[in-house]
């Protein structure tokens, strides 16, 4: 029994240990009380509609150990303020730390409750407050004091608010203007989203998304002087003040604004994403307000209703804004500069003419509204140029012509402008011939093709909303058309403008998200969409934000194409059929024009969307591991020749071309310039993400399907500098190279580079004869010597096929797969010419020429047929570039060569050299797997028939 007791009590005692460990008592020292002195932090918010913790009255305290267990609670009724702290008395065990929630309330506050201080949760009473002194009872102060303990040196505690303050105010100026307009604020509704509706004071974590309306029926006492976006100091009353806590320390907010008793708000005004951070006060001031406007046009121009001060001319009427609009040519109108509105007009829905300002002038709407207007066949401002148009509201304007350009403001704008602060809403605009915009109709030059002339355009803090747009050419948000005729226009869309609800047009703009060159593709243009309807050139600067939009190609779309001239495009030679390139509609532009221009100048980064909407290449299915069908990709038709193609940038970068696709089927040649010849020179050009693909035609004797992205043929004096590839892709069957498919002749290829680029070939079955004809070899004439190969072969990274004199310096593959086929040495077949070119052959056999090399694969190059001077110096292949299918190497200290050699019945033997060392060049290919011996039956010889007689 005493053993069993035993075993038990050992059982037992883990348990006990650990359960006495959990006892945060055990073994500590006595329980004393420690006394905290508690205060609101004198970093007040300062407001005249808050009493700012004047009502606080109710101080909570609560004690938790380290595991977060409340252990000891209390309350009490203490007025606690910046001037009159509070002492609380904390029971603490010695020896332990603790942490320590304060919570200090109004007692009369039913809005919080707080019986679990890490879920305080929040009603806001029952979310309809109509007094600021309800308010001020949702003003409340926390603290969290952790590791504290008995002997703790620092015993004060000083409260924060834990939420944001939102104050919305108003100009005194305004609630004048509203009742010298017979309106009188009967109430106030302030609706905020974003709320949380809970909080732990332990952790600081807010929780719920939640959204509260708050209901004012009286507005505050007191004045409070702010600072308006202009820096002058501004008399404000407050509107509408609160307390919350934000989900994500911001939060939305819709003001709503009624006249005595109406039900229906006269003004309604929203913010989205409005910072709302704990301790912080958020004011929003300013334009909270929207004076209505009740003073409606008889239908009298007035003369009295103008004032002419020096330059400036006040518009103070509905009759005198008509009177402005019928008297254009007025001394009166053409001597001012600036016009500005100072009052609301409503013009009744009646017709007037179109104000003609003068060319230079600004108009400023002084923040008024001007209301219900039709403009004869006409915009507001009619035709306009260099013209300022700034704090302006328009509400319901309609702009209706047979023929020409319209928008609400201006119909043709020439010679730049701006719109600042400037809303539209409510409108219709519609023409039978010409382009309508939500603001101006047209954007030129004074002449439209002068480029000497420049203008810039700009849109800042304007909106638009409600607003239908009915044209024939195009439609456009804000603007309808755009000359862009070069980069000497520019139209800037800041991201401070808005567009609202009730736009309708139908015409799909080029100015689309998803339409955005790949070097934006990452950025949401989204809230831009169709800004511009329409752009007649596509060389004109157009920015959303801080970004160029230019749109890819379509597919179809192409412009007139634009002659380079050195005084506007610098680094060019003017000429004939030579042409300067700003977007990929001038690139087809200079295709449609000619086959063979003279000098290309890439002038901007540029796409031509090739991969289609699906994003993919289509690939035919010869090539086997790649093949993708693709049924709408937009391919781009190669050049003949170019003698000059340049993309320089600057001294450091080149302008790109991205996702170009050239798909040549049954064709003998595929790239971006399929052949050069004479002296061509090709460089400072990127190529990002673009297609080459090649496939022969099916003949019994040529099979022929070079292929690369930048040049397939080279039979000139050929320089290729600094030119790079990224991301490309190349299909073809022979010579086959990222850059150069074949190239011969006397070259300068300098500086260029292969990166994450793929090449493929295919297997065809179809035989060509390599052969020399009749020929005296070795003092012996011969009929013909031949061998049969396939077509594939000739690969590599960067070209596929080097002959004649070449020199390539600091060229380098990097993280590029080749996967191609080739073909081995062939043995050669020798037709004699009589009796002694068949006793001949043996000689010829020792002599080497019984061997006919191949057609092979490599890194670099696939093959160089030495009857020149070939020249590599500094040139590279990283680890990373690999060759999956076939892998030639013409030595194992040259391996990015798949083989370099002479055909000897051909060719005299020229030289190779890497890095100053000259290779060996085999009879053909001494590194070829074929037998170099003399054995006679590896030689193929045709005897002819002798006739004895």
């Amino acid at each position: 029994m005493k053993n069993t007791l035993y075993i038990l009590l050992l059982l037992l005692c883990p348990v006990l240990f650990v359960q006495c460990q959990k006892d945060e008592t055990a073994g500590v020292g006595e329980e004393v009380d420690v006394t905290f002195t508690a205060r609101i932090s004198d970093v007040q918010f300062s407001t005249k509609a808050m009493g700012d913790g004047s009502k606080v009255d109710k101080l909570s305290v609560g004690l938790f150990d380290k595991h977060g267990n409340l252990v000891w609670r209390n309350e009490d009724d203490i007025q606690i303020s910046v001037s009159s702290p509070a002492t609380v008395k904390v029971p603490m065990f010695k020896g332990r730390e603790y942490d320590v929630v304060f919570w200090a309330q109004s007692s009369e506050c039913t809005s919080y409750n707080i019986d679990d201080l890490t879920a305080i949760s929040i009603t806001y009473g029952s979310g309809s407050i109509n007094d600021y002194a309800t308010i001020e009872q949702l003003d409340a102060f926390h603290c969290l004091k952790t590791g504290v303990s008995h002997n703790t040196a620092d015993k004060t505690i000083t409260l924060t608010r834990p939420f944001t303050q939102l104050n919305m105010g108003v100009p005194v100026s305004v609630l004048e203007e509203l009742e010298s307009s017979g309106y009188s604020i009967g109430s106030v509704k302030l609706t905020v989203g974003g709320v949380a509706d809970e909080f732990n004071a332990l952790t600081g974590v807010k929780s719920g998304d939640e959204t509260f309306t708050f209901t004012f029926n009286t507005l505050p006492d007191g004045i409070v002087k702010v600072k308006n976006d202009k820096g002058e100091e501004i008399d404000y009353k407050y509107l509408a003040t609160t307390y919350l806590f934000a989900s994500e320390d911001k939060v939305s907010a819709t003001l709503e604004v009624f006249n005595g008793n109406e039900t229906e708000p006269f003004s309604t005004v929203s913010y989205e994403d409005t910072p709302a951070e704990p301790n912080e006060r958020t004011n929003l001031f300013g334009n909270t307000v929207k004076v209505p406007v009740r003073d409606e046009w008889d239908g009298n121009p007035d003369e009295q209703g103008i004032e002419i001060n020096g330059l400036v001319c006040y518009i103070k009427t509905a009759g005198g804004l008509a009177w402005l609009a019928a008297n254009n040519n007025d001394l009166k109108v053409t001597s001012c500069t600036t016009f500005v509105l100072q009052a609301n007009m409503n013009m009744a829905g009646k017709t007037v003419s179109a104000i003609k300002l003068p060319a230079g002038s600004t108009f400023d709407g002084n923040d008024k509204t001007i209301k219900n207007i039709k403009p004869i066949g006409n915009s507001l401002f009619t035709d306009g140029e260099n013209l300022k148009i700034k704090n302006l509201s328009i509400d319901g304007i309609q702009v209706e012509t047979i023929n020409g350009h319209v928008g609400t403001l201006v119909n043709m704008l020439r010679g730049g402008g701006s719109f600042e602060k400037v809303d539209i809403k409510n409108s219709s605009l519609k023409t039978g011939n010409g382009a309508a915009g939500g603001f101006v109709g047209y954007i030129v030059r004074k002449n439209a093709t002068d480029r000497s002339e420049s203008y810039t355009v700009s849109f800042d803090d304007c909106s638009i909303e409600s607003v239908s747009l009915d044209a024939t050419i195009s439609e456009g948000v804000y603007v309808g058309l755009m000359s862009g005729y070069d980069n000497k226009e520019i139209l800037n869309f800041n991201a401070s403008n808005k567009v609202g609800a009730g736009i309708e047009f139908d015409y799909v703009s080029q100015y689309i998200e998803g339409n955005e060159g790949a070097w934006l593709a990452e950025t949401d243009y989204s809230k831009y969409n169709g800004w511009l309807g329409e752009e007649e050139y596509y060389r004109g600067i157009v920015n959303f934000g801080e970004d160029r939009f230019v749109p890819r190609w379509d597919g179809s779309k192409y412009v007139e194409p634009l002659l380079a001239n050195a005084t506007y495009d610098s680094g060019t030679t003017a000429g004939a059929n030579r042409f300067v390139v700003y977007s990929p509609f001038d690139l087809v532009g200079i295709r449609n024009k000619t086959a063979s221009p003279a000098a290309i100048y890439l002038r901007a980064d540029i796409d031509m969307n090739g991969q289609g909407s699906d994003g993919k290449f289509n690939v035919p299915s010869n090539f086997t591991k790649s093949a993708y069908s693709s049924t709408d990709d937009n391919t781009f038709a190669p050049f003949n020749y170019c003698t000059t193609l340049d993309g320089k940038k600057n001294d450091d970068e080149n302008f790109s071309i991205y996702n170009m696709s050239i798909s040549q089927i049954e064709q003998e040649r595929a790239a971006f310039i399929l052949y050069a010849s004479g002296t061509t020179i090709h460089k400072n050009l990127n190529f990002k993400n673009c297609q080459t693909v090649a496939v022969h035609k099916v003949v019994p004797t040529d099979a022929k399907a070079y292929g690369a992205i930048l040049v397939s043929n080279v039979d000139a004096t050929y320089t290729m500098e600094n030119v790079h590839a990224y991301n490309c892709k190349v299909f073809a069957l022979q010579k086959v190279g990222t850059l150069g498919a074949r190239i011969s002749g006397t070259s300068t290829l300098k500086n260029n580079s292969v990166n994450n680029c793929y090449v493929e070939n295919y297997e065809c079955t179809i035989k060509e004869r390599f052969e020399s004809g009749a020929k005296e070899i070795l003092g012996v004439k011969i009929k013909n010597v031949y061998a049969d190969f396939y077509p594939h072969g000739e690969v590599g990274g960067m070209y596929g096929f080097i002959q004649g004199n070449s020199n390539l310096t600091s060229c380098s593959v990097n993280r590029t797969t080749v996967h191609a086929f080739g073909q081995d040495d062939q043995e050669a077949t020798i037709q004699g010419d009589g009796i002694w070119g068949y006793l001949a052959a043996a000689a010829l056999k020792g002599a080497g020429y019984y061997l006919v090399p191949g057609r092979h694969v490599s890194k670099l190059i696939g093959n160089i047929r030495a009857t020149g001077e070939v020249i590599l110096m500094d040139c590279k292949v990283d680890s990373e570039t690999k060759c999956t299918n076939r892998y030639d190497m013409h030595s194992s200290t040259c391996n990015y060569i798949g083989q370099a050699y002479i055909v000897k019945f051909l060719d005299n033997e020229g030289s190779v050299y890497v890095d100053d060392k000259k290779l060996t060049l085999a009879d053909c290919n001494r590194n070829t797997t074929k037998s170099a011996s003399l054995n006679m039956d590896s030689l193929s010889v045709v005897v002819p028939e002798i006739n004895m007689n």
